[in-house]
């Protein structure tokens, strides 16, 4: 009994649901296995549960069946979790040979969903996840595989295991972030410094793992670390001239997420020989760079109140970039002077330094911070009041709407007794309202859409096109952000979302979908305020990249034309392509037509999966 708990708390960790008594503990393995033969993709997974369940030989026969029935990544996936079951039985071996030999396959669904049943078994597969790390010639196989094997690698604790681990780790397929994370700061000393910064300079090296590398530099002992952080942050060019060029004898130029990576990690290695580097990169090319260059300089000032007159003079500078990092230095020094300089810059003209204000504020957690935020629902445009209002219930803990009146009021009543929560108080009392449904909350819309669905994926267009203006004088790309800005704010935490940008190309906030949190909403509007105009339309990659993450409930998809670029043009071929896999599994395309431009397909792809389309300039 005791083992059977502890099997089923691990395959809950695991991701994988327990299994649950249905009506198809009654019928035989025949009858089920009509049943998968008869309803393919669509088959209740409670239905493959129960065939693995059996355990035996012909069970096993039933389940290899299944597997070559079935065809789309989620069914595939619980066939092959199904397996499970077969641990610890006279199946075990079989079992693990099957999934083993599946991991090969051309179908990449298939193969994948065979490594993720093989990463179920634990130990007893280990052989055949080390197999295939290190003789599989499809990445995304060996990629899966390594995730099974971490305990073992980590308990290794060898160069050739750190290796391994390096070259094969890849965030989500491995693991969480985190994970990797945890996993590489068991490795330390000269060789696994060496291992690291291989990585760091090689150019094709996937950047996320970079970041890993880095968070994971953040705590290893030894001035070298300070020598290859330092180098990073040296990397970051300062003109156009400067990019296209390469130092020898070092890193190539950094990607800026890199250089801002360093940046924070000598800051939270306490490093203090590095304000020449960073009054440097003030002048950086890339914006995020210039704006952590700024606040990295905070903790290396010798005069705190010569600082706090500089930054709030920044006010005043054109560059939005730094008066961002203004904001949030001042926030980080948080002296009343600091406070009351802070404030400046909730008037700024642009929405993106009043968010990041309004964020330094709400971080600040200070009494006196109430009636100014309280104030600003007055004065802040439609679609970023939600800022103050959000950053008034977590620095407080209650919710009185968007109300200046009900807020003042409130804060004429109890305001000189008042004590601010921890935001730990704060974050449980917004909880404890959206179960009650005592939120004061407007119900998520774009354009006018609601969004219902807390799985959704916003894929939108920011071609060539998107820079003609509207009726109001802003372009188009301006005004979907705003009605980014503004789904984001009423978005409810906790629910789950993405966001796609294309051009010629994809480009994706996240590869999966993410909870959003106070920290993923932060990230996210930072990332739209930064897409950049491009060229090219290629609706298709977009649309089939949103459909590629299985959890993904509801698209909304905006563009002002029809495709020019990517592999399928042609509007009968997309419709036809999303109709198949409408077939595999439910989900539905809201569309935004901008101009008209789009409507052909637009209006197709809404009617063919169910979802609405609407019109607006």
């Amino acid at each position: 009994m005791l083992r059977s708990a502890r099997i089923t708390c691990l395959l809950i960790l695991a991701g994988v649901p327990p299994a649950q008594d249905t009506a198809q503990d009654q019928d035989d393995i025949p009858t089920l296995l009509a049943r998968v033969e008869e309803q393919g993709d669509r088959v209740d997974r409670a239905v493959l549960e129960e065939l693995g369940r059996r355990a035996d030989s012909e069970a096993f026969e039933a389940l290899g069946r299944c597997v070559a029935v079935l065809q789309s990544r989620p069914a595939l996936n619980a066939a092959c979790e199904a397996f499970r079951h077969m641990r610890a039985t006279q199946m075990e071996p079989a079992a693990i040979s099957f999934l083993a030999s599946k991991s090969r396959a051309r179908h990449a669904p298939l193969r994948r969903a065979a490594v993720r049943g093989l990463r179920l078994f634990g130990d007893p597969a280990r052989a055949s996840l080390e197999k295939i790390v290190h003789a599989s010639r499809y990445p995304t196989a060996r990629h899966l595989a390594v995730g099974g094997l971490i305990p073992a690698l980590r308990l290794a604790g060898t160069t050739e295991a750190l290796e391994v681990l390096l070259d094969e780790y890849r965030v989500p397929e491995s693991g969480p972030e985190r994970l990797a994370v945890a996993t590489l700061r068991t490795f330390e000393g000269d060789d696994a410094l060496a291992a690291f910064e291989e990585r760091l300079r090689h150019h094709s090296y996937p950047g996320q793992m970079k970041l890993v590398i880095i968070d994971v530099l953040t705590t290893m002992q030894g001035e070298r670390v300070d020598e290859l952080l330092l180098r990073l942050t040296q990397q970051s060019p300062l003109s156009v001239l400067d990019s296209q060029r390469t130092l020898h004898g070092t890193f190539d130029y950094a990607e800026p997420a890199l250089v801002v990576a360093a940046i924070e990690a000598l800051t939270a290695r306490g490093h203090t020989d590095h304000l020449a580097d960073l009054q440097r990169l003030v002048n950086a090319t890339d914006p995020n760079v210039r704006r952590a260059a700024l606040v990295g300089q905070g903790p290396l000032q010798s005069e705190p109140d010569a600082w706090v007159r500089r930054l709030f003079d920044l006010s005043g500078h054109f560059d939005p970039a730094l008066r961002k990092g203004a904001a949030s230095a001042l926030a980080a020094l948080g002296t009343p002077a600091a406070r009351e300089a802070l404030y400046r810059f909730l008037r700024d003209e642009e929405e993106s330094v009043r968010f990041e204000a309004y964020c330094a504020v709400g971080d600040l957690r200070h009494k006196g911070s109430v009636p100014v935020l309280i104030e600003r629902l007055g004065a802040e445009s439609s679609h970023l009041r939600w800022s103050p209002y959000f950053e008034l219930r977590m620095v407080t803990g209650e919710d009185h709407g968007l109300s200046k009146g009900r807020w003042r009021t409130w804060w004429e009543d109890v305001g000189g007794a008042f004590v601010v929560p921890s935001h730990e108080h704060a974050l449980a009392r917004e909880e404890e309202r959206r179960k009650r449904g005592l939120e004061h909350r407007t119900q998520a819309s774009f354009y006018g859409l609601p969004v219902t669905s807390d799985r959704v994926c916003l894929v939108l267009d920011v071609s060539i096109s998107m820079k003609e203006l509207t009726s109001s004088g802003e372009t188009r790309l301006r005004v979907s952000q705003r009605q980014l800005i503004q789904l984001l704010g009423r978005y409810p935490l906790g629910n789950r979302l993405n966001l796609v940008f294309f051009a010629f190309g994809v480009h994706p906030f996240r590869r999966r979908l993410v909870v959003l949190d106070e920290d993923t909403r932060r990230e996210a509007l930072r990332f739209i305020w930064d897409q950049p105009i491009r060229g090219g339309t290629s609706i298709w990659e977009a649309l089939a990249f949103a459909l590629d993450d299985a959890d993904v409930e509801a698209i909304y998809l905006l563009t002002d034309g029809e495709p020019t670029s990517g592999e399928f043009k042609s509007v009968p071929r997309i419709v036809k392509e999303i109709r198949s896999r409408r077939k595999i599994r439910e989900f539905t395309v809201h569309c935004v037509d901008v101009g008209g431009g789009g409507r052909r397909l637009l209006e197709r792809l809404a009617e063919t999966t169910g979802g609405q389309l609407v019109e607006t300039q």
